[in-house]
């Protein structure tokens, strides 16, 4: 919310860069708020299972749209430093758009086909039976594989940054680099549990391990 908020009260920093991240940003915000408000029909499943499906449908759908504007990001940067597009970027958010919303439409449409939405054990996303296949297929692969094509965006964007010659431009290019490197490492930590409990879920999932499953929500 602040992110929207000095989105919209600073015009200077409506860059195009910044306008990725405003998209990001609101994507992550609409599925929070579908989040916190699916405890409350998951409570009541039984006599709410629609509003449920519904929440669960909405979740789904934003928390996809997060992860794949992280690799429209990734693209961007690679376009920007790596290909050496120039202004010509600013062409290429037709395709950010289709590309991140089309992908979340077919992720999110997909579980209706087998009625999947609905009480997945304290929130309502997809239903606890069909999550570890049907789920495994329309979030947790499509996260894995934007994980790794994003990582590599982000690798080759820092392996063709060059410093300058003057002292001002090496300490600014370091900047970009470390802002970079965080990009990299705050996405991979922030999904590297979710993965991680998954894998074993689908491995062993007759033996759940509460350090994974807490690590995922912190």
């Amino acid at each position: 919310f602040f992110i929207l908020l000095t989105w919209l009260l600073f015009p200077t920093l409506r860059t195009f860069p910044f306008k990725l991240i405003a998209f990001l940003s609101a994507s992550d915000f609409l599925a929070s708020i579908a989040y916190i408000l699916s405890f409350d029909e998951s409570a009541e499943h039984c006599n709410k299972q629609d509003q449920c499906a519904v929440l669960g449908f909405s979740l789904h759908f934003f928390l996809c749209a997060s992860f794949m504007w992280i690799f429209a990001i990734s693209c961007n940067m690679n376009l920007v430093l790596v290909q050496r597009v120039g202004n010509d970027i600013l062409q290429y958010e037709k395709y950010y758009h289709i590309l991140t919303w089309g992908t979340c439409i077919v992720l999110s449409v997909t579980p209706l086909f087998f009625n999947a939405y609905g009480d997945a054990g304290n929130y309502c996303w997809i239903k606890t039976e069909h999550e570890r296949y049907l789920g495994t297929f329309v979030y947790y692969i499509p996260l894995l594989l934007v994980m790794v094509m994003s990582s590599v965006n982000f690798f080759l964007s820092l392996l063709k940054m060059k410093a300058g010659q003057d002292r001002k431009t090496t300490g600014e290019v370091v900047r970009v680099k470390i802002r970079l490197a965080l990009y990299v490492a705050v996405f991979l930590l922030f999904h590297f549990f979710e993965i991680t409990k998954k894998i074993h879920v689908l491995l062993d999932p007759r033996n759940p391990r509460f350090g994974l499953y807490f690590l995922t929500r912190i």
